[in-house]
């Protein structure tokens, strides 16, 4: 291994990005723009204008302009008035701060409407004029202020993000340059070099916040803008479709306080890989070091995915390649804890590629505790076994903390696997029984709302579109077939969402039979029943991949079922992993006396 003692920083070299700085530049400039041609006019003018004098003046012509567009219509108060100052005869047309037409507010139909029946009626109106420069005049010097925040904000909706591109641009990407990086490709990438690779927790929770405070800024500054006159001038969907967006914000805000808070709870936890750097066809493993004691209440899991990334339009796009399981080792360490690993790799994977390659392979370590709310990634080199090194906290004797659950059940010797971890089961109190005459009745049970948080945000989403979909539909001027499109998609999507909420799945069998009772919020939709001898094998098949918002592994959902001799498939369970739904498998060939005693899990 190559410390970072040895490598000389002026070989780090960093390669900044001009074309997100130039991007970054153009929102900074758009931002500058509005900022200085509306709002601070609109603040200097209000200034200056309240020490102008006042005198009456006579309307020649009054009017409300409305201008119309495929987006919306505006409008503008429009009037020209003539006024004496000392004598003199002035006419003018400027009205209020702001010369152009909006339609924030009624401000401008109001004021329009008013000019105009001042001057049908040919009354007086009142005009402020600049005392040294009486030519200089308008009707109304103050300041709409949800206009000018409205400026404001938009300003701000192009700043912020264009100073956060120029900042990302500049900081750029780092790479060694050092003689050694030419021949150990992993050492060309600093956070690697030393051996000490950090997660991206820290960056996680800064790009959440930010992310958040934008929406948060956007969406809240949208509501309290356009919210009154959504509710009076439209009607109640429309207004509930506004609050939909402050809704996910506070969704937002409150993820980001819980990735701030868990990065703050755990600090930096550095990983060390033995050996270094992790070698395809031979081992991955290390260990995880942590500044505090770590409690022994749940499992330590640890999930080791190799992926291609694909850039497109709508961003990085990822395909699991490779995936393993597995649990940690506790250990006691210098001043905290530590947590060891290993895993077997097979040797037909890509190698890590470099950050900079265009469509790259990335192998990524997670480690997760649901019971002390842990949950870190790491991005880790994995390469050809000729180019490992060995890493100077191999320890000599140093035993094999192997983690992998998938190990522990190909050699069905892992004492101490509790089945209860991976399987739902309600009853018996002992799940696993022998093969006597008589076996009690064991109910396993998966119920609804057991994923809530995910499952009622996808409904939601989905009804958010649904509703768009039944207000652009009953708008007259609005394309039916977009909203027919609309209220499809989301209603597809609101509706499956509703199914993942409340459905459940019940098995139950004893020495003779098996049944299954599958509900959607309580109400029976299927009931299957089968002899266990009509049962021929118990398989595991992956069903579907997901990645949540933020998640950096991926879960593989598998359906465990029951095949029998007649070609029927009967459901029975279901599992998130390799692991667990070789285990649960394993367990259900036992109890249905298709393979010899598994004595090794326990419950």
């Amino acid at each position: 291994m190559r410390n970072s003692a040895n490598i000389n920083t002026s070989q780090i070299k960093t390669r900044r990005s001009w074309v997100l700085i130039l991007f970054g530049a153009f929102f900074l400039a758009a931002a500058l723009f509005m900022l200085l041609i509306f709002t601070l006019p609109t603040i200097t003018d209000a200034i200056r204008m309240q020490s102008w004098q006042s005198t009456q003046a006579t309307l020649t012509a009054a009017e409300v302009t409305r201008h119309r567009s495929d987006k919306a219509d505006t409008y503008k108060a429009t009037a020209r008035y003539r006024y004496t100052v000392n004598g003199v005869s002035y006419e003018n047309d400027r009205v209020a701060l702001g010369r152009g037409s909006d339609n924030v507010g009624d401000f401008q139909e109001n004021l329009g409407q008013k000019l105009e029946q001042d001057f049908h009626q040919h009354r007086l109106i009142t005009i402020y004029y600049d005392p040294d420069n009486p030519q200089d005049a308008i009707i109304h010097r103050d300041i709409r202020w949800k206009l000018f925040f409205m400026q404001s904000f938009m300003s701000l909706i192009f700043g912020l993000p264009g100073l956060g591109i120029m900042y990302w641009g500049w900081r750029g990407s780092r790479t060694n340059t050092s003689p050694a990086a030419s021949t150990q490709p992993w050492l060309a990438n600093p956070a690697w070099m030393d051996n000490r690779i950090l997660s991206d927790s820290k960056t996680g929770a800064t790009i959440m916040a930010a992310f958040a405070a934008f929406w948060n800024l956007f969406s809240w500054g949208n509501t309290i803008l356009i919210l009154p006159d959504a509710w009076r001038k439209e009607s109640a969907i429309v207004a509930a479709i506004i609050l939909l967006f402050p809704a996910v914000g506070l969704v937002l805000a409150w993820e980001a306080w819980r990735m701030s808070r868990q990065w703050r709870k755990f600090g930096k936890t550095p990983l060390q890989l033995t050996p270094f750097p992790g070698v395809i066809g031979g081992d991955v493993g290390g260990k995880i070091l942590f500044r505090q004691r770590l409690p022994q209440q749940g499992k330590y899991r640890v999930t080791l995915d190799a992926v291609k990334t694909r850039k497109s339009q709508d961003g990085n796009d990822e395909q699991l390649i490779w995936q393993k399981e597995g649990t940690a080792s506790l250990r006691p360490g210098l001043p905290g804890s530590e947590l060891w690993f290993r895993f077997q790799v097979p040797d037909d994977l890509p190698e890590s590629d470099s950050p900079d390659t265009a469509n790259p392979h990335i192998w990524r370590l997670s480690i997760a505790n649901k019971s002390i709310s842990l949950d870190r990634s790491f991005a880790i080199p994995v390469y050809k076994e000729q180019g490992a090194k060995p890493s100077s906290v191999q320890h000599i004797g140093q035993p094999d903390y192997s983690s992998s659950l998938d190990r522990q059940t190909e050699r069905t010797g892992a004492s101490g696997i509790d089945i209860r971890e991976y399987l739902p089961i309600v009853s018996p109190k002992t799940a696993l029984q022998s093969n006597t005459r008589y076996r009690p009745e064991t109910t396993i049970h998966y119920p609804a709302f057991r994923k809530f948080p995910q499952h009622i945000l996808f409904t939601l989403f989905g009804g958010f579109f649904f509703a768009i979909g039944v207000w652009l539909w009953r708008k007259p001027d609005a394309p039916m077939m977009i909203g027919l499109i609309f209220c499809f998609l989301g209603g597809l999507v609101a509706l499956a969402g509703l199914y993942s909420l409340g459905h459940s799945l019940t098995t139950t069998f004893d020495n003779q039979h098996i049944r299954t009772v599958r509900k959607i919020f309580g109400l029976v939709f299927s009931h299957k029943t089968a002899p266990l001898t009509d049962i021929k094998t118990v398989t595991s098949k992956e069903s579907y991949r997901s990645k949540g918002s933020g998640d950096r592994n991926w879960t593989i959902h598998y359906n465990i079922q029951a095949n029998l001799k007649n070609g029927r498939k009967i459901k029975i369970a279901s599992a998130e992993s390799e692991t667990a739904a070789t285990l649960i498998r394993d367990y259900f060939i036992h109890q249905f006396g298709l393979a010899r005693s598994l004595s090794d899990l326990t419950v």
